[in-house]
């Protein structure tokens, strides 16, 4: 099972941009139960690539939660980043 729990990132707009964060996800939530099917559908530049980055362990979310399997692999309140191998 993959449980997300507000999961919220941004990233610095470029550098000819204003100077303001540009919100990549904003407080997602979503449980995908075991042999489920899911499906992220959205517009360029919704989050999509962005939030499944953060489930592999490719991005580090501002806040929120991600489990999988009930094993923590993100939570910005118990400081667990678990990265990639």
């Amino acid at each position: 099972m993959l449980e997300i729990t507000e999961l919220r990132k941004t990233f610095r707009a470029r550098r000819n941009a204003p100077e303001r964060d540009v919100v990549a996800i904003d407080n997602l939530s979503v449980t995908v139960g075991q042999g489920d099917f899911f499906t992220l559908l959205g517009p360029s530049g919704c989050g999509k690539t962005t939030t499944l980055r953060a489930v592999a362990g490719l991005e580090l979310p501002d806040s929120g939660e991600i489990r999988v399997g009930g094993r923590v692999l993100h939570s910005t309140a118990q400081k667990v980043f678990l990265r990639a191998n």
